[in-house]
């Protein structure tokens, strides 16, 4: 059977701003999984841009290091890995690994 109940362990990882276009108003993030990089576009996890309001409350500029939540799946047969894209500036002492 397909579907769920499902459950998902997270895990936090850096995502830092490699680019950022201010008139696409979208940003290009690296994160580094398991000691491969691999890159990510705003848009591409999120479908969407980020609006004026973002950019200024956020900060957002290269540089920049956001969390990446990446939720494993644990019981169930929902989709087995999800990326989320958190607009939540990366602190790893406040983040249980």
């Amino acid at each position: 059977m397909v579907g769920g109940p499902c459950s998902y362990k997270t895990t936090y990882h850096p995502a830092k701003v490699i680019d950022f276009d201010s008139t696409m108003m979208d940003a290009l993030f690296e994160v580094n999984f398991h000691g491969k990089p691999d890159t990510f576009g705003y848009h591409e996890l999120r479908s969407a841009y980020l609006t004026a309001e973002e950019v200024k409350t956020k900060g957002f500029a290269v540089g920049k290091v956001f969390r990446m939540a990446q939720d494993d799946i644990a019981t169930g047969t929902c989709t087995p890995v999800i990326l989320r894209l958190e607009l939540t500036l990366y602190d790893s002492t406040a983040i249980a690994k």
